[in-house]
């Protein structure tokens, strides 16, 4: 006898509705499928027919697949209301040939992946272009070359005789004839002029390396104010002699040079007097430090 697909309640084999919850009842299709499932004679899993159960409130004998009971409406367990489908294995799984498939389509992805990026990695990049140095400020000084050029030649001859003699009095000479180079071209090659300069550096080092002199080192002083790579050395040098003799004119009319080109006009000034007030008449040291007081008076400093 068929069962209400809604409410499991029985059915008469003609009957077009459900004689308890109205539900269209389909006997056709119910007839067809026990038809189907007797002719094919095939075994699937929970094809066993599902039993009847028994009414908890009542103990009616409902059909399988009832979800209230048929005599006294009260609702019956889950497990007897919605028995399990009898169903092949195969129906719930995909078959080996779609799953083939997927795999396929997955390891094309994978290559197709795989492929770019190798292709990125190797594709060529644009290399950046390089940043230029910066460009130097106007004005800046050039490199000074290593090495003094040669004198005219008879001034080197000169000097080179000097040089050899190897004494402090030889070093000391060799270097004014330098130092004198440096003087001569300050305004017309200075680029010469500091390499001359640096040359008489070198030999008053050596003068002053085998005997000390207040002479050479105001020598060296003077010749350090050409060289801008050190410009303190004039009077870190000037310093030291007029530690052992503060009336040293020469370097005392030097450092007095070195201020008025700072701005220390009062105590350049302070210092050409002093050279004027122990300076004997008519000493050259003498003569410049007038000259330069009258500079200043004309200047107004």
């Amino acid at each position: 006898m068929p069962a209400c697909n809604s409410c499991g309640a029985s059915l008469a084999p003609d009957a077009a509705v459900c004689d308890l919850c109205g539900t269209p009842a389909t006997p056709a299709a119910s007839a067809s499928a026990s038809s189907d499932s007797v002719e094919t004679g095939t075994e699937a899993v929970g094809a066993a027919q599902p039993q009847a159960d028994a009414c908890p409130a009542c103990g009616h004998v409902n059909p399988p697949g009832s979800q209230f009971c048929n005599a006294c409406g009260a609702a019956l367990p889950a497990d007897a209301a919605a028995p399990p489908r009898a169903e092949s294995v195969a129906e719930g799984r995909p078959s080996s040939d779609a799953g083939k498939r997927g795999l396929v389509v997955v390891g094309v992805g994978l290559l197709v992946v795989v492929a770019l990026y190798g292709l990125t990695l190797l594709s060529p990049r644009d290399v950046p272009d390089p940043v230029p140095d910066p460009t130097p400020e106007v004005g800046e000084a050039a490199p000074i070359p290593a090495g003094a050029p040669p004198l005219p030649d008879s001034l080197q001859v000169a000097a080179d005789r000097f040089a050899e003699q190897g004494t402090a009095e030889g070093w000391y000479e060799s270097g004014r004839y330098y130092l004198t180079a440096a003087f001569n071209t300050v305004q017309t090659d200075p680029t010469s002029s500091v390499r001359w300069a640096r040359r008489a550096i070198e030999d008053f080092e050596r003068s002053l390396a085998i005997e000390e002199s207040p002479r050479v080192r105001v020598a060296l002083a003077e010749a350090a104010t050409f060289d801008p790579s050190d410009p303190m050395r004039p009077i870190q040098e000037l310093r030291s002699v007029l530690d052992a003799d503060p009336d040293n004119l020469d370097a005392t009319f030097l450092l007095a040079e070195r201020r008025l080109m700072i701005g220390r006009v009062d105590s350049a000034r302070a210092a050409f007097e002093r050279i004027v007030e122990i300076a004997p008449p008519g000493a050259p040291v003498r003569q410049r430090a007038e000259e330069a007081l009258v500079q200043l008076g004309a200047a107004g400093g």
